[in-house]
């Protein structure tokens, strides 16, 4: 019997068989890879025994409220690096039109101002301009816009800090114009009426250019604002030291063939100098937006089953999730993932030059539907007063990189969904009230804009929003 050969074959015949078997585990296990459900009722769950302790469920059935509101005031104070003076006009089918122009005064030196060289010589005036550092613009670039600077009437107070999109002051004669074209990351010049500048000029020596209070009654500020325009909004530094400032050109001799400048900014470490935007808004012409009260709240289901969010113009969604309050009112429910969905309407990328608002915040209302606030009498957190942003899970309050964001992906037109898992789970064990959450646009507080969005509620028959909760319910 020739057995090396019988033996070969069946060795063969066995390898065969063995990868086979290995290919078909291989393939079964990348299907199931593939094609795994993260819906756990569809992973047989729901025919487990009814004796069994655990039970991880999926949902996205849970009652999302949302209404509109249009917030009294906001602060538009340029106090931090981050702020800025905002000049434009925007004008929307759904939205209305929305005109913002800026106003500001001036801080002078610690020491004054003074005109007169070494040698004491009085100056020789030569011209006065005001420098603007474009750091955003939202709309179209590409016509040519014509700017208006307007000398005030009353003075912006130095110590007053807090100025809202609602105030503003008079104006009087016009001391500067130009026609540009606007674009983040430049800077553009208007040239200021010698009028002013020799009056500027005239006071050397003077207590109006010596004592901030007296150059504030002096020199009340300008108001800057644009015209021509409908769909462009733009915002300049007033931090920007390089090129953000009014400078006065000078000379002490007429021989000098170089002018002299002096340089006044709008903001001081001294909390002198301001500046503000006022928001001018009509609603008037939008189908949804004009049936809005001021300072009451709009249920969605009546707008169309959409919600509104215009930063500057106070326009808000809040969000209530009534289904979700006391759900867990058995202690037997754990929160393992809650997801909120949310996506921009179709509508919103009809005009390219005005994309969606690029991150949102989420901040916890009160019971009144304004914006609630940390309140600590001892003030020992330094959270006093600090808006109840929503907090990527297990986020600090007290340090500003744990606020949570939503944020637009250009890629896909939607806006990435956030995890709210601590806040669902307080929800469902009644240890927060059912208050809401305030949709806000990033930097509310401290970058005016007015960059808009609208986006489908709960029961949009497009791009409706969703909630998805991954729980696990213990039997007991």
């Amino acid at each position: 019997m020739n057995i090396i050969p019988t033996f070969a074959r069946n060795f063969s015949k066995a390898l065969r068989m063995i990868k086979n078997i290995v290919t078909s585990g291989l393939l079964l296990a990348a299907s199931l890879f593939f094609f795994a459900c993260d819906d756990a009722t569809k992973l047989g769950l729901d025919i487990q025994r009814t004796d069994q302790r655990l039970n991880t469920l999926y949902t996205d059935t849970f009652t999302v409220e949302s209404s509109v509101k249009i917030l009294d005031t906001i602060n538009t104070t340029a106090s931090n690096t981050s702020a800025r003076g905002l000049i434009g006009k925007m004008t929307d089918s759904k939205f209305g039109t929305a005109e913002a122009m800026a106003f500001g005064s001036f801080l002078l030196p610690t020491d004054g101002i003074s005109f007169l060289d070494d040698q004491k010589r009085p100056p020789i005036y030569d011209s006065l301009d005001v420098l603007l550092d474009i750091t955003y613009a939202y709309g179209d670039t590409s016509q040519a816009v014509k700017l208006n600077v307007h000398r005030l009437k009353e003075p912006i107070l130095s110590n007053k800090y807090n100025y809202y999109n609602t105030d503003k002051l008079p104006i009087g004669e016009l001391v500067g114009t130009a026609s540009v074209k606007v674009k983040a990351g430049t800077a553009i010049r208007i040239r200021l009426s010698d009028q002013l500048g020799r009056e500027i000029i005239d006071r050397n020596g003077a207590d109006d250019l010596k004592i901030q209070a007296n150059f504030d009654q002096f020199f009340k500020g300008l108001r800057f604002s644009a015209e021509g325009i409908d769909n462009l909004v733009f915002g300049f530094d007033p931090n920007s030291a390089n090129f953000t400032r009014m400078r006065v050109f000078y000379r002490n001799e007429l021989t000098e063939t170089t002018s002299k400048i002096k340089n006044l900014y709008f903001t001081g470490v001294n909390g002198a100098g301001s500046l503000f935007t006022n928001i001018q808004t009509d609603f008037s012409k939008s189908p949804s937006l004009s049936k809005l009260t001021k300072g009451q709240f709009l249920p969605t289901s009546q707008l169309g089953n959409q919600g509104y969010i215009m930063g500057g113009a106070g326009v808000v969604t809040l969000l209530k999730f009534p289904s979700v309050y006391g759900f867990n009112k058995d202690n037997n429910v754990v929160i393992n993932r809650a997801e909120l969905v949310m996506e921009p309407t179709d509508d919103n990328f009809f005009n390219v030059n005005n994309r969606p608002i690029p991150s949102l915040n989420f901040i916890r209302a009160d019971a009144n539907g304004n914006i609630d606030r940390y309140v600590d009498t001892s003030n020992s957190s330094g959270l006093s007063g600090v808006p109840k942003y929503l907090l990527v899970e297990r986020g600090d309050p007290r340090n500003p990189n744990s606020v949570l964001f939503m944020y637009y992906l250009e890629s896909g037109r939607t806006y990435q969904p956030i995890v709210i898992t601590s806040y669902i789970q307080a929800l469902m064990n009644q240890t927060i009230d059912n208050t809401g959450l305030l949709v806000l646009p990033q930097r509310f507080f401290s970058t005016t804009s007015l960059e808009k969005i609208t986006f489908g509620d709960s029961k949009s028959p497009t791009k409706p929003m969703k909630l998805i909760i991954y729980y696990t319910l213990i039997n007991r």
